[in-house]
């Protein structure tokens, strides 16, 4: 594995853009202009999100 950025990986892998995901290397969060190396340990952390009192969730949000 090239060294990549964060932005290129996300590039690479468009569903890493969801606002539910979170990326971690080494077990710290990083800046999306960080290059991982081919030692590097990467985690997708999926967020699962709240939805408030009151509100509801819309139709197409896949939790």
């Amino acid at each position: 594995m090239m060294n990549i950025t964060l932005s290129e990986l996300k590039i690479r892998y468009p569903a890493l853009l969801l606002d539910h995901v979170m990326i971690a290397v080494n077990e710290h969060f990083v800046e999306p202009t960080y290059v991982i190396a081919p030692n590097d340990t990467v985690a997708l952390l999926r967020i699962k999100q709240t939805v408030p009192i009151g509100r509801s969730i819309p139709r197409n949000a896949h939790y």
